[in-house]
């Protein structure tokens, strides 16, 4: 039945009252009806479809009382108002039934409990506990299905697979795990740490955990490679001593020196990638200082300014020139203001200039002043002496990045040491000293390099003649803060004293190779490499070196750190030296 219709016992009450209303309508009519035939052929009786075409109580007409009509309405309205209010209401409120038994719930959501309630023919939906089975590898977290492999809820709604460094988290059938970033390996086999080994470049686990270098060997791509390698001796200079190095971003330059009283101004530039020299065009027309000459790399040109011409040869040459490696070719340097000839001046690249300063005319003019060189502009312009260091050669030097320090040296032809500094600002050009507390002992001939925060000092020697060499090695060190202006002292070197070696540094550590006790000894052929964050030396391997060696060249490439040239000296035979090795750090 539709819940919408009146029900049936209304229907019947509805109609009869009907034909009752009409009778009473016809009797109150009769008083002014007109009964002719005519007037009732004209009278049609309209009804609203719901009368039958009869009386309900016989098949001719039905006779009313109208005051009995009257009460009969008054029955209606009861009816009509009440009853079939109540009796529609009953049916508004009694549903279908929506189910007879569980299966009629289901609403295919696996994480809900489907039930029928047949008492009243309803169903019942109740969500499942967390971490409840919903399907295959799947469980239900806050009812909904989701996969139990994922890492987000990996077995249980509470678990989450951690994050480790160098590594993806994976869930898989015994719980949460890893897997390895390209280039990492899990070999302590710990969750903390991920995968904490470089597979390229760990000797302990070179490519794989179970394969380890050997002393000598240098994991390189995966590989246990030799630490040192033979540079290639096909094309390379002739041997000398007191060369310079340069790493210009592709090639190793090699330019200066001398040997057997013959000054060079021919050098050669090797590319480690392919194992090769070519040879740099002659100098000889350019410049005729070679030997203890100011030089830098200016990002673009090799900059060469003053020097000596050789051996024995105590006074300074004038003049210098700038190299293009791209061009292989030679340009020399304005003479217009530029300093006095001056050889073992301090020498640095700010980013724009070439700044020389101190070094010796000759034994007996030891200077305190410089100049700096635009290359840009071919231009000198001159470094103030008013407020510079005391005069001396073979000072320790760096480029901070705003400044030069200049530290130590000798001071005279007997050379005497002095363990004093200065700091130049060419933006101002003006000097500052350095701090003397904490300083080490004097010295001169001491390599030193910049880490980004410190000079860091080792080495040199307390004691030289002009022209007669680097005397009294030493073996300890400094670094001096100019943030703080102060020093400390570098921790122990496994290194014996020595004067003559390389320092260079390598982004994280300061290199230390090579150099010399004294003239009667064979030079080292060893080294080691100097951590400032932890104070703490580590030995270089020496197998596979190169002869051990004093007065070099030497640079770092960026990967391996370059020698070539020099000298052995013993029992006062010299022995110069063409040849030269690369070192991978391990």
């Amino acid at each position: 039945m539709d819940a919408r219709a009146p029900n049936p016992t209304n229907r019947r009450r509805l109609r009869a009252v009907g034909w009752r209303m009409l009778a009473v309508a016809a009797l109150l009519a009769g008083c002014s009806h007109d009964w002719s035939p005519a007037a009732d052929a004209d009278t049609t009786l309209e009804t609203d479809g719901e009368l039958p075409d009869t009386p309900p109580d016989g098949d001719g007409p039905e006779t009313h009382d109208v005051d009995a009509v009257r009460d009969d309405m008054v029955a209606v309205d009861d009816v009509s108002a009440d009853d079939v209010a109540a009796d529609d209401a009953a049916v508004d409120d009694a549903p279908p039934p929506e189910c007879d038994e569980d299966s009629d719930c289901d609403d295919g959501d696996p994480c809900t409990a489907d039930a029928c309630d047949v008492s009243g023919g309803r169903c019942r939906f109740t969500v499942l506990p967390d971490d409840s089975p919903c399907g295959t590898d799947a469980i239900c977290c806050g009812g909904s299905c989701v996969s139990s492999r994922e890492v987000g809820h990996c077995g249980s709604c509470d678990t989450v697979c951690p994050e480790v460094p160098h590594a993806v988290p994976t869930c898989t059938d015994v719980g949460c795990g890893f897997v390895c970033d390209e280039g990492y390996l899990d070999c302590e086999s710990t969750v903390d740490d991920g995968c904490e080994t470089e597979r390229s470049e760990d000797e302990l686990h070179c490519g794989d955990c179970d394969i380890a270098c050997n002393d000598g060997q240098t994991c390189v791509a995966g590989v246990c490679t030799p630490s040192w390698r033979t540079l290639s001796g096909a094309g390379d200079p002739s041997a000398r001593r007191y060369p310079q190095g340069f790493w210009t971003g592709r090639e190793f330059l090699v330019f200066g020196g001398y040997a057997s009283g013959a000054c060079y101004t021919v050098g050669g530039a090797y590319d480690p990638a392919t194992d090769s020299w070519r040879r740099m065009a002659d100098a000889s027309g350019t410049l005729t200082g070679c030997s203890r000459a100011a030089m830098a790399w200016s990002g673009t040109a090799l900059l060469v300014w003053g020097g000596s011409s050789g051996g024995g040869d105590s006074t300074a040459e004038s003049g210098g020139g700038r190299y293009d490696p791209l061009a292989d070719a030679w340009t020399p340097i304005t003479r217009l203001g530029d300093p006095t000839d001056r050889m073992s001046a301090a020498a640095v690249w700010s980013g724009t200039e070439l700044i020389v300063w101190g070094g010796a005319r000759n034994p007996t003019a030891v200077l305190a002043d410089g100049g700096r060189y635009d290359p840009a502009a071919d231009r000198w312009s001159p470094v103030t002496a008013t407020g510079a260091p005391t005069a001396r050669w073979s000072a320790s030097a760096v480029w901070t990045g705003s400044e030069l320090l200049v530290w130590g040296g000798f001071l005279d032809d007997d050379g005497t040491p002095t363990n004093t500094g200065g700091r130049y600002d060419p933006a101002t050009d003006g000097w500052r000293p350095l701090a003397s507390a904490g300083a080490p002992s004097a010295r001169g001939a001491a390599p030193a390099v910049w880490t980004g925060s410190e000079m860091l000092v080792w080495g040199g020697g307390a004691d030289a003649g002009f022209s007669m060499g680097i005397y009294s090695p030493l073996g300890n060190g400094a670094a001096y803060d100019p943030a703080t202006d102060s020093w400390r002292p570098l921790g122990a070197a496994p290194l014996d004293p020595r004067h003559s070696h390389a320092a260079v540094w390598l982004g994280g550590a300061m290199l230390v190779w090579g150099g010399t006790r004294d003239y009667v000894m064979s030079a080292f052929d060893d080294g080691a490499l100097y951590d400032p964050a932890t104070d703490r030396w580590t030995s270089m391997t020496t197998v596979g070196a190169p002869q051990g060696r004093r007065s070099f060249a030497a640079a770092w490439s960026g990967s391996e750190f370059l020698v070539w040239g020099g000298a052995d000296q013993v029992t006062g035979v010299i022995t110069n030296l063409s040849d030269g090795g690369a070192y991978r750090p391990r």
